[in-house]
């Protein structure tokens, strides 16, 4: 059975009932040339405006956050700066931005586990339909397998001979309990019948770091942020996680080409 490919989407959120300040801010980042930003400037904001961001600095939703608040900021003419709250898979951050003035001033930067976790963590008590109001959509990229160059593995069948050899033995990095670079792992061991385990990390800057220098050897991570270090050989990239193969990889296979033609099912909504 084929599936939708496993992608991260990037959303913004704020608190219910602030959809309408924050939509604004939206449409202005959009559609500054057409006058948007002089009428949406008069009402909104009126102080500066928080991002909060599940993850620890460094990581591509920290890196785009700022991005996009710098822009943000020069078109709306008041300061959006980012807040980092990490811990417990994004909960933290989730939790922070639901309990926040729902005025617009208080919004997230996010991927899927705010939806998610409501789900997979028992006392986690935010529901996304319930808290949110969603804003917009932002980014979206696949996902790539990678492996340290130290480790003898060069393919998607090389991973699995490995891993069926020392079940439960090798580890691999997440940038959190419940994100897309989590559960697009344990879909794998689930498809191949592998048992690699997870070490739950704050963010991706710091499992690319820890992959960078050996100390972690194998996870799946968003494209962008590895993608210099695969071409210049200080990672390796093993295949992506579309259907079809990726554009900035295009030499790389995807998994659905490899040893599990089912891979694939979306890991989307918000974080």
């Amino acid at each position: 059975m084929h599936h939708p490919p496993v992608r991260r989407i990037l959303y913004a959120l704020c608190a219910r009932g602030a959809r309408s300040a924050a939509s604004a801010a939206a449409v202005v980042s959009f559609a500054v040339a057409a006058g948007t930003a002089a009428q949406a400037q008069a009402t909104y904001p009126a102080k500066p405006v928080k991002l909060v961001v599940g993850f620890a600095p460094g990581g591509p939703t920290d890196i785009l956050a700022r991005v996009i608040g710098a822009g943000m900021s020069k078109a709306l003419g008041e300061q959006f700066y980012v807040e980092n709250r990490t811990g417990a898979g994004g909960n933290i951050a989730t939790e922070a931005v639901a309990r926040a003035e729902p005025d617009g001033h208080t919004m997230q930067l996010t991927l899927m586990t705010a939806a998610v976790n409501e789900s997979l963590f028992k006392n986690f008590k935010i529901r996304f339909a319930e808290h949110f109001e969603p804003v917009g959509g932002i980014a979206q990229t696949g996902l790539l397998l990678l492996v340290h160059p130290s480790l003898e593995v060069h393919s998607v069948s090389d991973l699995i001979r490995l891993a069926k050899s020392k079940p439960g033995e090798l580890p691999y990095a997440t940038a959190g309990a419940g994100t897309s670079t989590h559960l697009a792992a344990e879909l794998f061991n689930s498809n191949t019948g592998t048992k690699l385990m997870p070490v739950h990390y704050k963010g991706g800057g710091e499992t690319i770091k820890d992959l960078l220098s050996g100390e972690m050897k194998i996870m799946f991570s968003t494209i962008p942020p590895v993608l210099s270090f695969v071409k210049d050989g200080r990672l390796r990239g093993i295949a992506t996680t579309g259907l079809k193969r990726d554009p900035a990889l295009p030499e790389l296979p995807t998994i659905a080409e490899s040893e599990t033609p089912q891979f694939g099912p979306s890991v989307i909504l918000t974080n």
